[in-house]
This record gives C-alpha cells, structure tokens and sequence, in this order.
C-alpha cells in the first residue's frame, strides 16, 4: 500500500491513511449528478483529463457561506431596516418581559447577553439585530439537514493556475466536514493547474 502524507494537498479517491466523510458520487446536487460533462458545464471549461475525482486536504479550501456573511452584516449593523421590520415588536416584548419579570426566568438565557434593564431604542436594536443574525446563520444548518436525502454529493473545486484552491460548489459541506474533523474533501477536481502546465510544455 502507498502511503500519502497529508501534507499533499490530492489524494486519490480511497487512500486508506486519511479521514474522508461518505458522500454519494450519483447523488443529485442543486446542477445534477456531478461528472466530467456536468463539471464542464458548470464552470465553462474543456471537458478534459483535467476534471477529475479526488480528495482534497479540507485546510487549503476556505468557505464562504452567504448566511454568515448576512449575520455579519446584520450583527454591524448593515440591515438594520429589515432588521427593525421583521423583530423589533419582538425584541421590544423580550426586553419588557425581562423588566418586568422579578424572578429569574430560563426563556430569557439565550438573550442573556443582550438583556438590559431601563432599555433604550439602541438597545432594543441590538437585540434585533442579533435575532435577524441568529435567523441568517441557521439557513445553512436547515439546507444542509433537509437538501441531500440520498447522502451528500461530492464537492466541485478548482485548483487554480497558482496552485490555490476555490470552492465552486459545496461551502455547506466544507463546513461541516472541518466541523468534523475529516482530513479531505471527496471533490470533482477543475485543475487549472495541470491544465496551463500542459498548455506551456
């Protein structure tokens, strides 16, 4: 058996010595089963050797997912008028409730931070801001719990002409999976890399 080191960013599909998460590679993702044609597609490159299955060492992949940067954003204050829309009369009721409630009261902990007494509009803000964040940051949890019934696709990646990684498909997934603990990826693999290497010999 060839042992890999991890510190190779590719492993071939099945190495024995490096911690992968099950997926599914015939399950369907929000563009189709992933394979040579559909990756070619996706991302507008030659239906090539150069697209292929592999793992790859989940600490070169970066995720960015929509929803934290949206709690991001409603935490800095950035959606502040759909934050006042949606929770204000909520966050306005907590705040009361906890002003006028002389005992402790476990329904109130997971505001703890947040809770204040004699509160003002600025403060009624901030608790409707992080209720609008909390809302954003549980979109993922809820996609990632409901969207794959037949078991998680693999993810799409690119290996850029500089030897960087992006992430075309799966931030989701890459989430979990380093929330998790697992060494690699199980990816369709786009590698710019080989392919301008080949172009220039």
């Amino acid at each position: 058996m060839k042992i890999y080191k991890i510190s190779q960013k590719i492993h071939p599909i099945g190495t024995d010595n490096i911690s992968a998460p099950e997926v599914n590679w015939n399950a369907m993702d929000n563009y189709g089963i992933w394979n040579v044609e559909t990756v070619s597609k996706f991302l507008s490159v030659p239906a090539d050797k150069y697209i292929y299955k592999g793992n790859v060492n989940l600490d070169v992949l970066n995720p960015q997912l929509v929803e934290t940067l949206n709690a991001d954003d409603a935490t800095k204050g950035l959606l502040d008028e759909e934050a006042k829309d949606l929770y204000y009369d909520d966050a306005t009721r907590i705040l009361k409730e906890y002003n006028d409630s002389p005992y402790y009261n476990s329904k109130f902990d997971e505001w703890r931070d947040l809770l204040v007494t004699d509160y003002d509009e600025e403060d009624i803000m901030n608790l409707a801001r992080e209720m609008l964040a909390r809302e954003r940051q549980e979109w993922g949890e809820e996609d990632m719990s409901s969207s794959f019934k037949d078991g998680y696709p693999p993810i799409v990646v690119t290996r850029k002409s500089n030897g960087t990684f992006v992430i075309n498909d799966g931030n989701h997934r890459v989430t979990v999976w380093k929330n998790q603990e697992y060494d690699v990826a199980p990816s369709w693999i786009n590698d710019e890399f080989k392919r301008a290497r080949a172009k220039n010999k």
